[in-house]
């Protein structure tokens, strides 16, 4: 996550600086440029220069607002001049980053773009809820590629640190998951009319 001076910085076309953590950038492919998609200044030419010199290889991640819109990622979508080549990820978190999950997950918009949309879901995201929530999430994709977001469902109880046993959890849902709908997609046919039964 790109936050603060750095965001305002690179919005403008601006270089972040010797402060700005270079050697960090290198070990992600994903950066997030967290900013209020509301309100936003920013110098489209000088961005797209930046991008391209600094990010060119991130995927750039932007924060929908609740109406799934983002002044910045709508530009790259409609192919603004200078914007082309950012790979842009749009994220849909109605709570803005507060960790609650909505009402209903909204469906993302089909677009024609130069490459592969794949759209990010957030909001109250957690292990205790992810086998509930993610088919509601499935069903709201329409089929599309997704991905999902979670910060404070995935630290310790004090929220202090990142926890990796709740990370597992949520893979392990996820796999429950998976086979689910791979079993519901077997023809009935192909299945062993003995599976299950009793044994006599």
């Amino acid at each position: 996550h790109i936050c603060g001076a750095w965001t305002h910085q690179i919005l403008h076309g601006a270089h972040p600086g010797a402060n700005f953590p270079w050697p960090l950038l290198s070990m992600f492919r994903r950066v997030q440029l967290n900013f209020s998609p509301g309100e936003v200044a920013w110098y489209p030419p000088a961005f797209g220069r930046l991008m391209a010199h600094c990010f060119g290889r991130h995927e750039v991640i932007f924060q929908l607002r609740q109406d799934g819109r983002n002044p910045v990622f709508d530009a790259i979508m409609t192919g603004s001049p200078g914007l082309s080549g950012i790979q842009a990820a749009p994220l849909f978190d109605s709570s803005g980053g507060r960790g609650l999950a909505p009402d209903i997950w909204p469906t993302p918009e089909r677009m024609n773009t130069e490459h592969d949309i794949s759209w990010g879901y957030a909001g109250g995201l957690r292990p205790e809820n992810l086998g509930l929530q993610l088919p509601l999430i499935s069903v709201a994709s329409s089929g599309m590629e997704y991905w999902i977001d979670m910060e404070s469902g995935v630290r310790t109880s004090d929220k202090q640190f990142f926890s990796i046993p709740r990370v597992l959890e949520c893979l392990d849902t996820i796999d429950e998951i998976r086979l689910e709908l791979e079993y519901e997609e077997i023809p009935n046919e192909k299945l062993d009319p003995g599976w299950g039964a009793p044994c006599n």
